[in-house]
């Protein structure tokens, strides 16, 4: 839709390898949502478990509409028997969401945050780091500031609709 410029050295497949590793080494992939430019790489990881929400898979096969068929595009998963989906509204209250949720097979270092509204299923991805944590959004806001209550408090819109 945006005609992206395919780079193959940016890849998730050729980072891994810079770094030393194989696709073979990747066992886990924690997934915020099925759009093209998230999920359009997992088929380079054939033995990986990929963690998303139940909502964000049921949604994305569905393809209902136009849009959906261009950002959800299933001839890039492959892998589809790896999935390993879990219930949006299952699990404990924390950082002020309702369904935190530890993965299974992963450390509880690793929750997932439902953040539904960029997709269905649209989900965070939080990691314990040193004193604290940190948030993955993976799309869920589309401007840094969007996210500090005293700028969100006196401009109100998105910084990409400003003008």
């Amino acid at each position: 839709m945006l005609s992206p410029d395919f780079r193959e050295e940016m890849t998730a497949l050729r980072q891994v390898e810079r770094l030393g590793f194989s696709a073979a080494d990747v066992r886990h992939i924690v997934l915020t949502h099925l759009d093209f430019d998230h999920a359009g790489g997992l088929d380079d990881f054939p033995h990986a478990r990929v963690h998303m929400l139940q909502q964000e898979r049921d949604y994305a096969l569905q393809q209902k509409t136009w849009l959906d068929r261009q950002r959800f595009r299933p001839r890039q998963w492959s892998t589809r028997g790896n999935w390993i989906v879990y219930p949006s509204r299952v699990g404990e209250p924390r950082f002020g969401f309702d369904a935190v949720r530890q993965l299974q097979g992963l450390p509880p270092e690793i929750l997932f945050v439902p953040l539904p509204g960029h997709t269905h299923g649209h989900a965070g991805v939080a990691i314990q780091h040193g004193g604290g944590w940190l948030l993955q959004a993976g799309d869920a806001y589309f401007w840094h500031e969007e996210m500090d209550w005293r700028i969100r408090a006196a401009r109100p819109a998105c910084a990409c609709t400003r003008r």
